[in-house]
């Protein structure tokens, strides 16, 4: 996040200095990837109710643990990320 924000990348406002405390990285993750992620916590889910746009395949990025598990999974960015 703070890469994309200091590299200007559109649509991303980094409003919040890098610190997971918004929902600015909402993501959809790809339907055949959902099953292999973990239960999402209480925190994800308030932090989610925080955005608009919010569907079964939402989560937040931050969240997701990289692991070899995971090599290649697809996610998704909502058209704004506000």
């Amino acid at each position: 996040m703070g890469v994309a924000y200091m590299d200007m990348v559109p649509s991303i406002d980094g409003d919040r200095g890098d610190a997971c405390a918004c929902a600015a990285r909402h993501v959809f993750v790809d339907e055949a990837w959902l099953a292999r992620l973990p239960t999402m916590e209480q925190l994800e889910v308030s932090m989610l109710d925080l955005t608009t746009g919010v569907c079964l395949p939402s989560r937040l990025a931050r969240q997701i643990k990289s692991t070899a598990n995971l090599d290649d999974i697809v996610l998704l960015t909502p058209v704004g990320q506000h």
